[in-house]
């Protein structure tokens, strides 16, 4: 939750349009495409767009498993 630092908005910094995306910001380092995913989350919300991609419903997939 606090990742890199205590009092930072999730993925933003105080530099005016600096964001950060990567294994120092939640979800931390593995190998999911998560931070990314997240960040540019946070971009879009900053600049007032709707996100262009479309979420996947995961519960929906899951349902459908054998």
């Amino acid at each position: 939750m606090n990742r890199p630092v205590t009092g930072w908005r999730p993925y933003r910094t105080p530099v005016p349009c600096l964001y950060l995306c990567g294994s120092c910001t939640h979800p931390g380092g593995n190998i999911t495409g998560l931070p990314g995913h997240n960040a540019a989350a946070a971009i879009a919300e900053d600049l007032g767009i709707a996100p262009w991609w479309n979420p996947l419903n995961l519960e929906a997939l899951w349902s459908r498993l054998p």
